[in-house]
């Protein structure tokens, strides 16, 4: 509507930008906000003028104004302008399979990818505040696969305002911190811009005077100049400039004949874009007289025509201002018509049109049927989830719901509430989901149906989050204590699902036998699903270390089941389930294998919960190996996957593999984990806090925070986190020696040291058990045996293929065997350590490289030889230590910042050291006080270190 492109030139820039770097394989999503008007679109299309210009194609998906419009109505249509690699990326038919909504996404990504080369590809996404919320799903999806693709993005969008709700203000802030994602946002013209456009819109020659003040109030909105300058045209204004935009876009109907608006009016009702034989059908009109109503249309700039049958509203703001100045009563029976006129042309299959026919049935009320708007709305709800649109099925059976509750039909509300809670979890809104589990709970007691009951409670499944998992275990017993055995397979689930919930949570919920009763139960009705929930109940019961072969020998009957259902993602949880048993027992080989089979069923399935254990799996692995960008990058990837499906554990999960990673690295992702966890009142949580500050050198923290932690033995429960979590509490006995506690921790530890410690297959690994077994013998002066599980540990770390581990185990065995003492073990040490530093050099593994490289400089020192450095460099080397920049040592003693750096730079070079992260190490492992380190108390040693 706007006739000329004036200004926006940074922000154009902006964009070329972009295309620039998606043409060269850097692709990207940028979208573009601002209120109505304000020139999204043309921004747009010039930038598809600048793609042409590279020989860069360009396609559009514009989404419709008014409810009722397909699933994925934008992306369908950008595909369909992709010709035959579009084609390729159909919408999933009714019917298909779970599977096939995820295929559809892969789909959409690969057409993209093949129609951008060679050239690259701009998408726009136009009119983002009207699309349907699978839309905007896809869209989150498409952009965390952009980079290293030759495809731009670019979608526009009104920002919600205030309260306002609806899919884009639910999407948008998570769609804002995909990494690939930048925004533009729109404001109005500046005043040289505002009053360029204005002189070419009514020539030079008008009253400056008027030209100034319509700039002033137009705030520069784009399309606002233009009505206004039609006015002025026209001598419609008269000087008077107090009219809104609304206003001045009413006028644009001034000269319209009354048959026209008629016409326009119950177009407007149809939605922005909508279709002649529609029209026909709702007015009675014969085809030739709307034709010449909507040529008028058309000539007034009203109305643009888009092929043979469609048009659509030549702006969005023109179709707003007819709809919303209809009266509610005139509004609904207009609503009436369209849906009986949608009716009728479906000529008895609706199915194409339903979602339109249910937005203008519930519209139509409160003059409609009642009655038929809730049952089309649920066949609306029904079609989405058939055709796996599970999020706009979860909208459908949402709005099915408000009619169901206003018409106090309990039992109804409660069973559509079932579908919604069941399609959102589908979609991986789990909080949601259980949201509306609780609902459908309410409406079982209130209607005295225990068979809904025990559906609400089988919906969210696999969670550990515990503000879901807890009440979802009330949940169970409550629906089994109301089924009282009515309906023996929800009974054989039900005891599946509160067996395997009680157990992924822990404090002994589970009662002892209860996942036995649920196998028996499954086993007896002969229910795959029933039988699925027990084997989840009895793996987390088997959970332990002791019962690494069991729980092999029943991953061989969950393989039958996966291979039984057919479904991916039973195969997922499965091999989940053998990674993390092999990987405990070392078995490289296997793990390998189950990681790869693992992709597999996660690809197949796609859905979120298993891509995200996918993703987490890898990260773990790819940090055991000491490939750690890699891993970090897998993190970053898991953490997008978790935030959208909504799992509670994954930010928590995502911080402890990051952790393990800096305590490795130095890098700064440990300081998260300090602050989040030594805040915390659980134990566990001190613990792990406790253990990463022993492993990066800080002792005295750590010993206040073992001591706050109150942890022993006999407390930790036997469940899934036994082992690790023993594994933990031997590092920080050592690490502060902590003679005491030492023996019932070793005692217990000592029959598992042929295992490897893991926060399941998905929250890291923390090395061979014999590991921190022998430093414990180590603190106990258990002098034969510690180097025993020294040696085990090393050949542990090299058979599982971690470096990193093996590096760490040959430094902490070298300190053992100075610390001992013997004839040979000083040149023993030496060999452990080159070997050390050279894995830590390799990997960039800072802390242990520092350490290491001290510990060689050390020994070319006999104890008592004076340190390279002198006094002032020794107080420099502490407060490097300490983590204070140049400027903070140069503030603390009053030096210039210059000198500061020149003295670092001695330091460097006098220890041989190439990083501040070695001068720290250097100075925290106690020179050069060797004597003290060498032959003192291992307490002592760990309190130098601090």
């Amino acid at each position: 509507m706007v006739p000329f492109f004036v200004g926006r030139q940074r922000e154009l820039a902006r964009l070329k930008d972009a295309l620039v770097r998606a043409r060269a394989g850097k692709g990207g999503a940028v979208l573009v906000s601002g209120e109505a008007g304000i020139g999204k679109t043309s921004l747009a299309e010039e930038l598809a003028k600048a793609a042409a210009w590279m020989e860069m194609p360009a396609v559009w998906g514009p989404a419709i104004e008014a409810a009722g419009a397909p699933p994925f109505w934008p992306w369908t249509q950008a595909l369909r302008r992709l010709g035959d690699a579009g084609r390729q990326a159909e919408v999933p038919a009714f019917g298909e399979s779970d599977t096939a909504r995820f295929r559809f996404f892969e789909a959409v990504g690969a057409a993209l990818r093949r129609a951008a080369e060679p050239h690259g590809l701009l998408v726009v996404l136009d009119d983002l505040h009207w699309a349907d919320t699978g839309s905007l799903r896809l869209l989150q999806v498409m952009t965390s696969e952009l980079p290293g693709s030759r495809v731009l993005l670019l979608g526009t969008y009104r920002p919600p305002s205030g309260g306002e709700g609806g899919p884009l203000a639910e999407y948008l802030p998570a769609l804002l911190r995909e990494r690939a994602v930048s925004r533009v946002a729109l404001e109005g013209l500046d005043a040289a811009d505002t009053e360029s456009l204005l002189l070419q819109l009514v020539g030079p020659d008008r009253d400056a005077n008027l030209v100034r003040r319509v700039r002033e109030h137009s705030d520069g909105n784009p399309l606002y100049l233009v009505e206004v300058a039609a006015s002025m045209q026209a001598d419609a204004l008269r000087g008077r400039l107090t009219m809104s935009l609304v206003d001045i876009t009413r006028k644009r109907f001034a000269g319209a004949s009354e048959a026209a608006l008629d016409v326009l009016r119950i177009a407007a009702v149809v939605g922005r874009e909508f279709d002649i034989n529609l029209l026909s059908a709702i007015t009675g009109l014969e085809l030739g007289k709307l034709l010449d109503s909507l040529d008028e249309a058309i000539s007034l700039g009203l109305v643009q025509q888009l092929d043979s049958v469609t048009y659509r509203f030549a702006h969005g703001l023109l179709r707003e201002v007819l709809y919303e100045d209809l009266p509610a009563t005139e509004r609904a029976n207009r609503h009436m018509r369209v849906a009986a006129a949608i009716e009728t042309l479906s000529d008895g299959k609706p199915e194409a049109l339903i979602y339109g026919w249910a937005h203008h049935l519930r519209n139509a009320l409160p003059l409609g049927d009642q009655r038929q708007a809730l049952d089309v709305t649920i066949r609306a709800g029904q079609a989405a989830e058939r055709q796996l649109a599970y999020e706009q099925a979860a909208e459908e059976y949402a709005q099915a719901a408000t009619l169901a509750a206003a018409a106090q039909d309990v039992l109804s509300h409660g069973r559509i509430q079932l579908s919604r809670a069941r399609c959102l979890f589908r979609a991986g809104a789990v909080t949601a989901s259980w949201l509306a589990s609780q609902e459908v709970a309410t409406a079982a007691r209130t209607s005295g149906n225990a068979y809904l009951l025990a559906e609400a409670a089988l919906v969210v499944r696999g969670i550990g989050d515990r503000a879901i998992s807890i009440p979802l275990f009330k949940l169970c017993d409550e629906a089994l204590n109301t089924l009282a055995g009515a309906d023996p397979v929800l009974e054989a689930r039900l005891l599946g699902q509160m067996s395997a919930t009680g157990h992924q949570i822990g404090v002994g919920l589970a009662a002892p036998g209860l996942a036995d009763r649920a196998m028996a139960a499954a086993r007896r009705t002969g229910d795959l699903e029933a039988r699925f929930l027990a084997l989840q109940a009895k793996e987390m019961e088997l959970a332990g270390p002791v019962w690494l072969a069991a729980r092999l020998a029943l991953g061989d009957e969950a393989l039958r089941l996966a291979e039984e259902t057919g479904d991916p993602a039973v195969a997922v949880w499965v091999r989940s389930w053998r990674l993390g048993a092999f990987w405990q027992l070392g078995r490289r080989a296997d793990v390998d294998r189950e990681l790869e089979a693992l992709r597999i069923a996660a690809e197949e399935a796609r859905e979120p919960l298993g891509l995200w254990r996918l993703a987490m799996a890898q990260a773990s692995v790819a940090a055991m190996d000491g490939r750690y960008q890699q891993a970090l990058d897998s993190v970053s990837r898991a953490l997008e996957i978790g935030r959208r499906g909504g799992h509670g554990d994954a930010g928590l999960l995502a911080m402890i593999v990051r952790a393990h990673i800096g305590v490795r690295t130095g890098g700064s992702e440990v300081e998260e984990v300090i602050r989040v966890s030594a805040a915390s009142a659980a134990a566990s949580d001190r613990l792990w806090a406790a253990n990463v500050l022993v492993d990066i050198g800080r002792v005295d923290e750590a010993r206040e925070l073992w001591r706050m932690s109150g942890v022993q033995v006999s407390s930790v429960p036997r469940d899934a986190i036994w082992l690790i979590s023993l594994h933990a509490m031997a590092r920080v006995a050592a690490g502060v020696g902590d003679r005491e506690a030492a023996p019932a921790i070793f005692e217990a530890l000592l029959p598992f040291t042929d295992q490897h410690a893991l926060v399941i297959p998905v929250g890291g690994y923390d090395g061979p058990v014999a590991l921190n077994a022998g430093r414990l013998a180590s603190l106990l002066e258990r002098w034969d045996e510690a180097e025993s599980l020294l040696r085990r540990a090393i050949a542990a770390a090299a058979a599982i293929g971690s470096p990193p581990y093996e590096a760490i185990a040959r430094w902490e065995l070298s300190r053992h065997l100075r610390r001992r003492g013997r004839p040979k073990d000083r040149a023993a040490a030496r060999a452990l350590l080159e070997q050390s530093v050279a894995t830590a050099r390799r990997l960039g593994m800072r802390l242990l490289d520092g350490w290491a490289t001290a510990d060689l400089q050390e020994l070319d020192h006999p104890s008592g030889r004076a340190t390279p450095l002198s006094a002032r460099e020794l107080e420099v080397a502490g407060l490097v230590a300490e983590g204070l920049t140049n400027r903070g040592i140069a503030e603390r003693l009053h030096l210039s910042e210059r000198t500061a750096e020149n003295h670092i730079k001695n330091i460097l070079d006098k220890l041989g050291l190439d990083s501040r992260a070695q001068v720290a190490a250097w100075t925290v492992g106690g020179r050069p006080n060797l004597s003290t380190r060498l032959s003192g108390s291992h307490d002592a040693v760990n309190r130098g270190r601090s």
